[in-house]
């Protein structure tokens, strides 16, 4: 064999190679790992779709009095052994007259479980909003309710906010 014959072969060689432990990479990360983590993991399944209110008393800048409004959330998770993903809505409505709709925004939301406690960031699902924040919650009554407190970034004046006790129910019990 001559040196362009040998560079040639080692070169689809090292193409060929390079291609199956990609396709093994892929296939460990997407179907054997989570098989795994499903069939080791022990803990509660919180995967469906979960409801809650939440209400925020606030100042807002120029304002003397405090604000009061009601965040409707819901959470649709999956989750693959401790991780958790997903989508989050969150809806905004002055608690005085509760036609008045005022903020709704959607996040994708991911996380994890550990024993008895739930930990979820999220972020909007369209680049055109802002916002962020993060969830800690405790599974209860068996899992189906999840009980905690969320920290967030408010969209309008970017202020950080923390609701405390808000209450999530766990609203297909499949």
């Amino acid at each position: 064999m001559s040196l362009i014959e040998n560079i040639t072969v080692g070169v689809i060689s090292g193409i060929f190679s390079s291609i199956v432990v990609f396709i093994w990479y892929v296939l460990w990360k997407k179907a054997i790992n989570p098989w795994m983590e499903n069939r080791l993991y022990k803990g509660v399944i919180l995967d469906g779709t979960w409801s809650g209110r939440g209400l925020q008393h606030h100042k807002t800048k120029g304002e003397k009095d405090m604000v009061h409004d009601e965040l409707r959330l819901q959470l649709d998770l999956q989750q693959s052994g401790y991780d958790l993903s997903g989508i989050f809505s969150a809806q905004s409505i002055h608690a005085e007259s509760a036609s008045t709709e005022k903020y709704e925004n959607i996040y994708k939301i991911k996380g994890c479980v550990h024993e008895n406690y739930a930990l979820f960031e999220y972020h909007p699902l369209s680049r055109k909003r802002t916002g962020l924040g993060t969830f800690l919650m405790e599974v209860k009554n068996g899992g189906k309710v999840m009980k905690g407190n969320i920290t967030f970034l408010e969209e309008g004046d970017m202020e950080i906010f923390t609701l405390q006790d808000v209450l999530l129910n766990r609203v297909n019990n499949s």
